[in-house]
Order: structure tokens, then sequence, then C-alpha cells
């Protein structure tokens, strides 16, 4: 599949509700080696709550490296989270926490150490997502980590 082909298919098939094809295809152009479409295609994954070929295909991948996709680790760490991998999540998560090339990723690494740290009660959780989400704005992962938060003491 060529990368502008695979570009222009997905939306497509979306639209006819063949998200199954656009998988495969995303898939395909993601073997070529297009990052934008590998963006797209992990970003699914994680959505189909396919942890362990997230973890695949980012395997080798290191939080703290400046060619590492910030959206990319914050999958990971999620993905890591989802498969009762905390400490490997938590490793993620600092090397997110040491990158200096973008000022998202310590505020992602420091929000999700919040949000996983099982010793902190719902509302300073709450206050750590809402603080990550002044910086981090419509982010649908924060804004369901905060109703998740909120849920946890009744409200």
């Amino acid at each position: 599949t060529d990368p502008r082909l695979a570009a222009d298919l997905v939306p497509v098939l979306d639209t006819l509700g063949l998200w199954g094809a656009s998988l495969a295809v995303l898939a395909q152009a993601a073997e070529m080696g297009d990052a934008s479409l590998t963006a797209e295609y992990v970003r699914r994954l994680f959505e189909a709550e396919r942890f362990e070929e997230v973890l695949r295909r980012l395997e080798g991948t290191d939080a703290a490296a400046r060619t590492s996709k910030l959206d990319q680790q914050v999958l990971r760490a999620m993905a890591m989270q989802n498969l009762g991998q905390p400490e490997a999540a938590q490793a993620v998560l600092a090397g997110l926490k040491q990158r200096k090339d973008t000022p998202l990723a310590p505020i992602w690494g420091d929000a999700l150490m919040r949000v996983y740290d099982p010793k902190l009660d719902p509302p300073r959780r709450i206050e750590a997502i809402k603080e990550a989400m002044t910086t981090i704005i419509d982010n649908a992962y924060l804004h369901a980590f905060l109703g998740d938060a909120y849920s946890a003491i009744g409200d």
C-alpha cells in the first residue's frame, strides 16, 4: 500500500463503517514506515484495547529520546498500565519527565504518574488532571481520567 493512497483510503473506509479494513490498511502503511499513519495505527490499536499489539509496535522505543513520538509513548505507558505492568509504565513516564525537547512530555509524565498512583486520593488525582488539562487542551484521555476520578468520589 502506497502511504498516500492509504491516507486517502482510510477515511473512506471509516465513512463506510469498514473499520477492520481501515485498520488493515493502516497496518500495511505502518509496515512501510510512514510515521503519521503508524501513529494513527497505534492509536487505533490502543482504542481497540489491543494493548499487547501497541507494545509490540513500540517495542525498543525510548520514552526519554527526542526521536520517540510523545503521543506514542503516552499510549505505551497507558497500555502497560492496562496490562498490569505498572513498573514498566512508571519507567516510561519517568522517561517522559526527563525530556526537554517538548514541554508537554514532562507534563504527561507527571500527570499519568499521579493518575496511576494507587496511594493518591481521588481529590488530589482530580487536581493533578485539571492541572495537566490547562496545558494539554481537549485530550479525550485526560477527560476520561477526570471522569473516573469524579466517579470515585461519587460526583
